[in-house]
């Protein structure tokens, strides 16, 4: 139990801006649970360690420089068993400047069937790209998920990652996302990899 949990905290740091807070992905929420900071510190009273874990099985990167932080989402839909709690939500990132929250995700205020959840499950309530304003991947109630766009190819250097979704239901588009890291500046460049044109709309919320 002690491992598990050392390792499962471990991810949660890396997962922790510097400021304390997560980015709301997926179906989380805020004050629902104890914040990082405190579970560290119950952590430290049950002489459980952590460790530095890389978040590459999860498909999540985390890029820190002294001026901004963000967190990319470049991970397939897990588990693939119980898809009910993922969003549309692929290439998305989440960025921190300063410490302060500039670019953020919506994550989750209700799990009712209604227009709420949909959007919030949607393409558009991501940092991402819609194509002919088609979804990554089939949602549809509040917790079903059918065809799923996957992460197809996954390239990362010291200053930049990139990787290539295949999705957007039947079309057959792929979307390649590259991020380019400076030290005072965040460079994002979309690509539709497809011969004939579509019709693109790139989101930041």
């Amino acid at each position: 139990l002690s491992g598990k949990a050392s390792a499962m905290l471990s991810w949660l740091n890396q997962m922790t801006f510097r400021n304390g807070e997560l980015p709301e992905l997926n179906d989380s929420a805020k004050d629902i649970a104890p914040a990082t900071g405190e579970l560290n510190a119950y952590a430290r009273q049950l002489d459980i360690f952590t460790d530095s874990l890389p978040l590459s099985e999860s498909g999540y990167r985390k890029i820190a420089f002294t001026k901004y932080e963000l967190i990319i989402d470049a991970g397939n839909i897990i588990p693939s068993y119980n898809p009910g709690h993922a969003h549309c939500d692929m290439l998305n990132f989440c960025l921190n400047v300063n410490d302060k929250p500039v670019i953020v995700d919506c994550g989750t205020s209700t799990y009712e069937r209604s227009e709420r959840r949909k959007y919030e499950r949607s393409t558009v309530a991501h940092n991402t790209i819609t194509v002919d304003s088609a979804e990554q991947s089939d949602v549809w109630s509040s917790f079903r998920m059918g065809r799923r766009a996957r992460i197809i190819d996954i390239t990362a250097s010291e200053n930049s990652f990139s990787a290539v979704l295949s999705g957007f239901s039947t079309t057959g588009i792929l979307h390649k996302r590259l991020w380019q890291f400076l030290t005072d500046k965040l460079i994002i460049t979309d690509q539709i990899l497809q011969s004939r044109e579509h019709y693109c709309k790139a989101y930041l919320h």
